[in-house]
Order: C-alpha cells, then sequence, then structure tokens
C-alpha cells in the first residue's frame, strides 16, 4: 500500500486544520491499457497501412545542437545542400556530390536556428539545426 498526501482544509477560527489521508492508486489493467492504445492507432491509421508501416530512415545531424561542426548521416543522394536561416536567406551552399555522410564546419554562422534544405525522392524536405 502507497501513502499519498491528501489535505482538505476546514477553516477553524483564524487558522487551517488539515487532515491527511490514505489512498492507494487504482490497479492497471496492462492489457486494457494495450487495447486502448491499438483502438486509437487503428482510427488514426488503417489497419492495413498500420501493419505494413515503414520506419523511414530519414537526414540526421548530430550533435544538435552544435558549436561549429556538425556531422550529417543518411543524405539522399544531392548535389549540393543548402544552410538557410529562419529568414530564408541562403547562408551557405555546400556541394555533397551523392555523399550519405557529410561533416559540416560552419564557424562562420552565428548562433541561432538554421534549417539544412535538400531533396529527397523529388520532394524539397528541411532538417533543423541549432548552433550554440
Amino acid at each position: 500500500m502507497e501513502f499519498y498526501l491528501s489535505a482538505t482544509s476546514r477553516r477553524r477560527g483564524c487558522g487551517y486544520s488539515y487532515y491527511y489521508e490514505e489512498w492507494t492508486p487504482p490497479p492497471i489493467d496492462l492489457f486494457a491499457e494495450e487495447q486502448r492504445i491499438n483502438d486509437s492507432l487503428a482510427l488514426v491509421m488503417p489497419s492495413s497501412e498500420y501493419q505494413d508501416a515503414e520506419i523511414e530512415l530519414s537526414l540526421i545531424g548530430y550533435p544538435n545542437p552544435f558549436m561549429s561542426t556538425i556531422q550529417i548521416d543518411r543524405l539522399p543522394e544531392n548535389e549540393s545542400i543548402q544552410i538557410v536561416d529562419i529568414m530564408g536567406i541562403v547562408r551557405q551552399t555546400i556541394p555533397v556530390q551523392n555523399q550519405t555522410s557529410v561533416m559540416l564546419d560552419l564557424p562562420e554562422l552565428q548562433k541561432g536556428l538554421y534549417f539544412i534544405h535538400y531533396e529527397e525522392n523529388g520532394q524539397k524536405k528541411n532538417y533543423a539545426i541549432v548552433k550554440n
């Protein structure tokens, strides 16, 4: 049995007095909880899509936030990537020549939020990076 503090106050004169009660959390039915989660997923995603869903391994940068250099992995085939600030100004275009991994040295960037613009399967995508 676990004890939790439950305070109720009753005004008595100028001050308050508190009464403490013993409370036991209700037992958790893990099977029912799992079923509730699965039912929620089924509402959002049809079962055929839920079962056939693939994990998308897209671009990743680390460490993020970074100080000066950042490692970018899982790059799709691109000729170049762009580093863009939050105002949409292209700060740097970096040739990657279809590499899947690249180490970026960006000491000239000011502290702040930037985006890596790249293309994957004909779609333009962004990846947010933060410079400290």
